[in-house]
């Protein structure tokens, strides 16, 4: 991408805020996974909350 139209020679820049919704997405989408595997590892195996929490902890950095 260039930094400047060649044309208007209008610079280009991102507006202030431009990752803010990807971060929401990106938080809530690891949010829904992270919860939802805990629960069905919860419902389905015997491991304890701290097993758990070395499973997902990896997942969710």
């Amino acid at each position: 991408m260039n930094a400047v139209c060649p044309v208007c020679y209008l610079k280009f820049e991102r507006a202030q805020g431009y990752w803010v919704g990807a971060i929401y997405v990106n938080y809530a989408v690891t949010t829904l996974v992270a919860v939802t595997g805990y629960f069905l590892l919860w419902a389905r195996t015997d491991l304890s909350t701290a097993a758990q929490l070395w499973i997902w902890l990896p997942f969710c950095v």
